[in-house]
């Protein structure tokens, strides 16, 4: 072989340097430095049109998807950051953060940062290796409590509607007991509170 045709050949060293995993979502932090590399609408494995996002990040290739409502808020999220309806994301960073969104509460991670040079993203990491434990305890946001698939529909809504009659509480479930288990589990936890007006009973997020 002439060293002209040896220097054609890769080496899995050097594709491993050029190569980007794909990570599953599952994996992230709450928080990660991310850039943004393509986006795409298409139709999901459940016929709905979908946003999908590529996100390359320092462990590897994020594909995030977002439907309906996600999209709208992924849309208000880079709005608040100075992007137009003109600009695209594409190829900048972003700091983003994880959000329980929707009426099951799925984790989503939405950009709330942006992110001007990569050497910003190495000064934030050193920094947050210096944090101490007790520091970390205080910037860590409260864990909702456990609750049943019932609640989690319940609270999921609410966090959406902010306020919801009793009617419509009743609609989102088949029979009156889980409608009943949602409520006073809700109740119980101190998550939401009943209220009425104009004779008509409400429930709303509590404050």
């Amino acid at each position: 072989m002439s060293s002209e045709e040896s220097k054609k050949v890769v080496s899995l060293k050097e594709l491993k340097e050029i190569g980007v995993p794909v990570v599953s979502v599952s994996t992230l932090d709450s928080e990660f430095y991310g850039t943004i590399t393509d986006m795409e609408v298409r139709v999901d494995k459940y016929g709905n049109r979908a946003l999908f996002v590529r996100i390359e990040t320092t462990n590897g290739l994020v594909v995030q998807k977002f439907t309906k409502t996600g999209i709208w808020e992924f849309m208000k999220a880079l709005e608040q950051l100075g992007f137009s309806e003109e600009d695209s994301p594409i190829g900048y960073t972003f700091k983003w953060r994880k959000m329980l969104r929707g009426r099951m509460l799925k984790e989503r991670w939405f950009p709330v940062e942006l992110v001007e040079e990569k050497e910003e993203i190495a000064e934030e990491e050193t920094e947050e290796e210096e944090v101490t434990p007790e520091e970390v305890r205080k910037e860590e946001q409260p864990q909702l409590p456990e609750m049943s698939d019932e609640a989690k529909l319940l609270y999921g809504t609410l966090m959406d509607r902010r306020v919801m009659s009793e009617g419509d509480v009743k609609n989102l479930y088949r029979d009156k007991k889980a409608y009943k288990k949602a409520v006073a589990e809700l109740i119980d936890k101190g998550l939401i509170e009943e209220f009425k007006k104009g004779g008509k009973k409400f429930f709303r997020i509590k404050q």
